[in-house]
């Protein structure tokens, strides 16, 4: 189950585009990469398992010690980019409300600090892990997408104590 800290600590990228694509059901694209040995990025990416497998022959026959002797060829699940790009994160917002016909509201806060100001994403209503519909949830980040998806983690694992 999440929680606020665990969640608050989730920053815009693969994984968490990955865990809001698979929690609302959205279909990803499948690719061959060519891939870091921990996985964490790529040197080549194609729709062929064939091409990825000759580009790092290729590229091996030809320069031996290359930077990319320890990579190997895997696949790759990408998720529409949620938690980076607004036209995405929309569609969670989408998603969510027809999905559990819950309210969201987004908004900007913009503060004079150092850092910039921030967005606050509220959920609340419709048939989502709580029962109560006066019941919600807000959740601050430095971007509207990021803020979308913490909030939506937390508002479809929480348990708002409904009776």
């Amino acid at each position: 189950m999440a929680n606020q800290d665990s969640v608050a600590g989730l920053e815009p990228g693969r994984a968490l585009d990955a865990r809001v694509g698979e929690l609302l059901g959205f279909a990803p694209r499948i690719s061959w990469e060519v891939l870091t040995p921990d996985e964490s990025a790529t040197a080549f990416t194609t729709e062929r398992r064939g091409e990825a497998e000759k580009w790092l022959r290729d590229h091996l026959a030809q320069y031996p010690h290359s930077w990319v002797k320890d990579h190997h060829v895997g696949t790759w699940r990408h998720y529409p980019l949620v938690s980076r790009q607004m036209d995405a994160a929309w569609d969670v917002v989408l998603k969510v409300i027809e999905l559990y016909g819950a309210r969201l509201s987004v908004t900007a806060h913009l503060a004079l600090t150092p850092d910039g100001g921030s967005f606050q994403v509220s959920i609340s209503g419709g048939r989502i892990a709580y029962a109560d519909p006066s019941c919600s949830l807000t959740v601050s980040a430095p971007t509207a997408p990021l803020a979308i998806c913490r909030a939506v983690l937390l508002t479809l694992a929480e348990d708002c104590d409904a009776e």
